[in-house]
């Protein structure tokens, strides 16, 4: 199962739950969840977003004007819109030439004076 990155790019903190473990996206952090969770939590891959607004409770608000009970909220396709999703790429390189690799340590010098056996 492959991860998705998801940093949440709002000023506040979201939590969510998937399977039983809940994820919490600070603002600006970026948070490592397995697609099927991204996928539930914030509608990653779907082109309608419908399901993921109303089952967060984004989708709609009460009526400011108060002729009808509910209208459409664009704040709750804004907030959604501002999760973004990455993928890490793993890349081979040579162990020789990797800047990350430890470098060579090299042999510890003596310390103190020599013993001289007589």
């Amino acid at each position: 199962m492959s991860g998705i990155f998801v940093t949440n790019r709002n000023e506040f903190l979201h939590v969510d739950s998937y399977d039983g473990v809940e994820y919490a996206f600070n603002p600006g952090e970026k948070v490592l969840v397995p697609e099927p969770a991204a996928r539930h939590m914030l509608g990653f891959g779907a082109a309608d977003k419908t399901e993921t607004l109303v089952r967060l409770g984004w989708h709609a608000k009460i009526d400011p004007a108060g002729k009808r009970g509910w209208v459409e909220d664009p704040d709750g396709v804004r907030k959604l819109a501002n999760f973004v999703f990455t993928k890490g790429v793993m890349v081979e390189v040579s162990a020789e030439e990797d800047p990350l690799a430890p470098a060579e340590v090299a042999a510890p010098r003596p310390v103190g004076r020599p013993r001289v056996r007589a």
